[in-house]
């Protein structure tokens, strides 16, 4: 078809009535074979019914679908009309669904193939008929269905002219002569008539007003299809389909503000702001990462103003999701060109002499908020990897220091990024002295910006951090002069005193550590530091030989005190006096500081070492101990454990622990996740067993409703541990004859840890008499529960027994193991009612093992009883049938044994937490 055909197929002029008569008679005058009309009402009933059941129409069925029926259609006009309006019948009276969304674009991509075909433009006049009346219909479905065939028609062909445009652009090179010969809307003309385009544009136009949502979604969508020139609305006003597509962004409904994003093209100035004001009103995360993927991705960083840059920068830093701000740092910063230079680039981004602009324009890019604030830190990184030459240009000088005037954090955040990149370049010693700031310029900053950031709020940490991380920079340098002791003095004298900030325990605590760091080799550096502190604190505590009664200061100072004597490997005698007056005055306080104050005096002590206890010292534990706050006493014994250790545990436990009676279960919890933590080997905080001796003289005293306590202490004895352990295990004996009228579970607890005792005993057999005396006592509680009747020989079996009794109740629990080797110490006897009914019990706790698969355990009670009975086949006929049988059982009684053991089981622990 010569080029002549289709100018006047596709002119601007619709078709004529008499044309379209014509047709008709050419229509009627070829007659159609009945097998292919049959034919084709197979096709199209197999593909309504394949989309509205299967639900596997997809895109691919659909492009199958348009190559099979559009080669009976390129040969045949009356199959192809025929076609269509059999489709459009159909979709008018199917409801809304995916599947026709399928049917639609079935449909469209057969309306584009045919565009050749003789009669096209009978053709669209019959499409344009159609959408005239579902665009109009009262029902949803059936608008629905009209707005998507005209967004599916439209979508299609400018999918097509835009590969045109890619093989012409690859076949020449010259793409500005051909674009000269035919604009974008003359080539989507050659598809679709400029009657028909323009009739759409006015459908849309007032279907993107529609009171269905559904509706207004697929007509935006449709509209950011039409063509970018001037068209005629429903009201014949001229309008641009860009212009409503934007309008839409404000729509109250997700869905039609999705389509909006999805469609606009975003092409001037005026649009670039009108789509960063709707970004910034837009308050779901989905449609605010699109339309902020849209603005970076294609639009040129040059294309935006300053003013919309750092409005945007602003906006995506402080908004919550991490992809935008992301996005920001790499699409919104410009690439600068590797031989530019980096002032130049630096220039380009920031205006260094112009103070109050660049604070204003660097605050757009890293958030106010520091507990946020690794987007700043990407923004950094992106700059050390694409452009580390500006980092190293003049400019960094005075850009670093105007910064820190401005906003201390972000000078410290590029100061810590420059000497990452400096580090790597071997450049940092030329620029220490004119980029390090010294400790007088640290501290005079530090000071300035602390009213502002320490007003006692606990969420100004990260400030805070932000300090010390400066100091660390200036330490790490060595910036300290005379002048910067000085200042540093100043800074901590303000920080004690001041009432206008109340600086948290961190930032003062790592101030002094920092410098108790640095100076930590040379002595006498050192001992200025500690002679300057003390003397301040003399000053500020003792003025006139009276106490200070500001308790916010007496907690300043123990801080500084706590970090001198942690840090420092000797203590003068004035310290220590020092020391003293302020522990002897501080628990007299009443003031709402006090539980820190008193928490902070004890860690103060909890780090002396012996030689520096006095008689004040000592007995100040006694009077914490007095004060009536739980957190407190808990910090008394973590405080004080280690120094157990090292006295006399009857001595430190009567001085630590006289008073200290409550019969408040909260109290005894507390004390038994305390001992949880010091008593465990692998902890950190593991204590010597001589600390574990007084706390069980605590136990002893203070809850002996609690055996689940003794119990864990008991297990404890078992482990391996460096140290003395008889006298403790002596001790715990004794505890246990004070513990007789426990319930059976604690009993049994008591039987399994008593036997591991045993077993460990292996030299000294007078100390296992011992032992065994009293597990024997202990356990004669248990006759009667056992069931079975009193012999001579029972009483030495009634703990194997009892143990087994636990095995065959609860064959899956952990604790099996431990107990069944507690059984080995078991002698072998000739006989007796004790040993048959230990024999008979092992053998059922055998075959219980068995069916729950616990072969481990199994394996260990059948040496056992080997050992004990000595008669080899009984053992494998029990072991041999029970395996077989259990296989068989297992399922049967699976569920039922399984519910009836969970319960006694949990039964079991119930009772041991009660």
């Amino acid at each position: 078809m010569d080029d002549s055909f289709d100018d006047e197929l596709f002119g601007d002029s619709e078709p004529s009535e008499a044309m379209i008569e014509n047709d008709s008679q050419e229509i009627e005058e070829k007659p159609i074979a009945s097998q292919i009309k049959d034919m084709f009402a197979v096709d199209v009933r197999n593909i309504l019914k394949d989309v509205m059941s299967s639900g596997k129409f997809n895109d691919d069925v659909v492009s199958k679908l348009c190559e099979e029926i559009s080669e009976k259609c390129e040969s045949n006009w009356e199959y192809a009309a025929d076609l269509i309006l059999s489709l459009l019948a159909e979709l008018a009276e199917i409801e809304w669904c995916d599947g026709t969304k399928c049917i639609v674009r079935l449909f469209a991509s057969i309306a584009i193939r045919m565009f050749k075909l003789k009669n096209s433009d009978s053709m669209w006049k019959i499409i344009q008929t159609h959408c005239d009346q579902t665009c109009f219909c009262v029902l949803e479905s059936i608008r629905i269905h009209g707005c998507l065939v005209i967004a599916e028609c439209l979508r299609l062909v400018n999918e097509k002219v835009e590969g045109e445009k890619d093989r012409q652009g690859s076949n020449n090179n010259e793409l500005s002569s051909y674009d000269s010969d035919r604009s974008q809307n003359e080539k989507l003309y050659k598809y679709i008539p400029r009657a028909l385009i323009e009739r759409w544009a006015k459908v849309l136009s007032q279907r993107r007003l529609d009171k269905s949502s559904n509706v207004r979604a697929i007509g935006v969508t449709a509209v950011g299809a039409l063509p970018y020139s001037s068209l005629l609305d429903y009201k014949s006003t001229q309008f641009n389909p860009n212009d409503l597509v934007l309008e839409s962004l404000g729509d109250v409904d997700a869905k039609v503000r999705e389509a909006a994003i999805k469609s606009l093209s975003i092409l001037s100035e005026v649009q670039i702001e009108e789509t960063i004001y709707r970004l910034r009103a837009e308050e779901k995360p989905d449609l605010c990462r699109l339309m902020a993927a849209k603005l970076t991705k294609e639009v040129h960083v040059k294309s935006y103003t300053e003013e919309q840059r750092a409005t945007l920068l602003s906006f995506l830093y402080h908004n919550k999701d991490r992809m935008l701000s992301r996005m920001a740092c790499e699409r919104l910063i410009p690439k600068w060109e590797s031989e530019q230079d980096g002032d130049s680039a630096l220039n380009s981004l920031f205006d260094p002499s112009d103070e109050e602009a660049l604070r204003i324009y660097i605050s757009t890019l890293f958030r106010d908020d520091f507990n946020k604030c690794e987007n700043a830190w990407e923004f950094v990184e992106i700059i050390k990897e694409e452009n580390p030459e500006m980092i190293c240009s003049s400019n960094w000088n005075s850009y670093i220091t105007k910064l820190s005037a401005c906003e201390l954090s972000y000078g410290v955040l590029l100061l810590e990024c420059m000497f990452s990149v400096l580090s790597e370049k071997s450049e940092v010693d030329s620029c220490l002295t004119r980029l390090v700031p010294s400790l007088a310029d640290v501290c005079r900053s530090l000071k300035r910006v602390s009213i502002g950031w320490l007003a006692g709020n606990e969420a100004d940490r990260q400030e805070e951090k932000l300090m010390v991380r400066l100091l660390k920079l200036v330490a790490m340098y060595d910036r300290f002069d005379s002048d910067g002791m000085s200042e540093w003095e100043n800074l901590i004298r303000y920080l004690i005193l001041s009432h206008e900030v109340k600086p948290s325990r961190i930032l003062i605590e790592l101030c002094m550590d920092q410098l108790v760091r640095v100076f930590g080799s040379e002595k006498v550096k050192m001992e200025e530091i500690r002679s300057w502190a003390v003397d301040q604190m003399e000053q500020i505590l003792f003025e006139g030989e009276n106490m200070t009664e500001d308790d916010l200061i007496k907690w300043r100072c123990s801080l500084i005190l706590h970090s001198l004597i942690k840090c420092l490997p000797t203590i003068d005698t004035a310290t220590v006096d020092l020391t003293t007056r302020l522990i002897g005055e501080t628990f007299a306080s009443a003031w709402d500081m006090q539980r820190e104050l008193n928490i902070s005096i004890i860690c103060i002590v909890g780090c002396l070492k012996k030689d520096w206890l006095n008689e004040t010292i000592t007995l100040m534990l006694k009077t914490a101990l007095d004060v009536d706050i739980d957190a407190v006493k808990i910090v008394c014994l973590r405080g004080f454990v280690d120094l157990i250790s090292i006295h006399s545990p009857t001595e430190m436990a009567d001085i630590f622990f006289h008073d200290w009676k409550d019969e408040n279960i909260s109290r005894e919890v507390k004390l038994y996740q305390m001992f949880d933590e010091y008593a465990d080997p692998t902890s950190k905080s593991a204590v010597s067993i001589t600390a574990l001796h007084c706390i069980l003289r605590l136990v002893h005293d203070w809850c002996p409703s609690y055996p689940i306590f003794i119990y864990n202490l008991l297990l404890f004895t078992t482990r391996e541990n460096e140290g003395e352990r008889e006298g403790l295990d002596r001790a715990v004996m004794e505890e246990m004859k004070r513990r007789m009228e426990m319930s059976k579970p604690f009993r049994l607890m008591v039987a399994h840890s008593m036997y591991c005792l045993i077993e460990k005993q292996k030299g000294d057999s007078a100390y296992k008499c011992s032992i065994t005396s009293t597990l024997i006592k202990t356990m004669n509680l248990l006759k009667s529960e056992v069931g079975e009747e009193e012999s001579n020989d029972f009483e030495e079996w009634l703990v194997p027994m009892t143990i087994l009794d636990a095995i065959i109740d609860d064959p899956e629990s952990s604790l099996n193991r431990a107990l069944v080797n507690s059984l080995g110490c078991m002698k072998r006897d000739d006989g007796g009612s004790g040993l048959n009914a230990i024999v008979k019990m092992m053998e059922n706790a055998i075959e219980r093992l068995a069916i729950y698969d616990e072969k481990s355990t199994s394996k260990s009670l059948i040496k056992i009883l080997e050992r004990v009975d000595g008669r080899q086949s009984r053992k494998r006929k029990s072991v041999g049938g029970d395996k077989k049988k259990g296989r068989k059982r297992v399922k049967k009684e699976d569920d039922h044994d399984e519910s009836c053991h969970s319960s006694k089981n949990q039964t079991f622990e119930e009772e041991i937490i009660e």
